[in-house]
């Protein structure tokens, strides 16, 4: 390694990877017609997803305080999927009811609603700096 600045996570975390929808118990990635099912995601050290992990830090702090200290982690999760709807930035070839989901933030919130393994895939990746490497960067 010529510099500790070689290993970039936040590049590809402004520019967002794709991540392929897994089946949330036999690990396989998921198709639709024989194509992925796939998230793009913007990663935890971009500019954008540092802004709203502060958002997300203050609103739970806040929440804490009207609860007198108290965790309350059904709200600190709604937090997190609303923070993580806004870190992603497109659906590719996602199947819903009516056809391939469009995207939109509250798309992304429902599809977290109804299928609420979608987020906890997407938190992984998102915290995962591992996968917003360049591939030439040093490891």
């Amino acid at each position: 390694m010529t510099s500790i600045y070689d290993i970039d996570t936040v590049t590809l975390s402004d520019e967002g990877v794709w991540m392929p929808l897994e089946h949330p118990t036999n690990g396989e990635d998921l198709t639709h017609n024989g194509k992925p099912i796939r998230f793009k995601i913007l990663g935890a050290d971009g500019e954008k997803a540092q802004k709203l992990q502060q958002k997300a830090a203050e609103k739970i702090e806040a929440g804490k305080l009207r609860n007198r200290q108290r965790r309350n982690l059904e709200f600190e999760t709604a937090v997190y999927k609303d923070m993580m709807a806004k870190v992603i930035v497109e659906l590719d070839n996602v199947p819903g009811d009516d056809g391939l989901i469009e995207y939109s933030v509250e798309a992304v919130k429902e599809l977290f609603e109804r299928a609420p393994w979608t987020f906890e895939q997407a938190f992984g990746f998102f915290m995962a700096r591992s996968n917003f490497l360049k591939p030439s960067a040093p490891i």
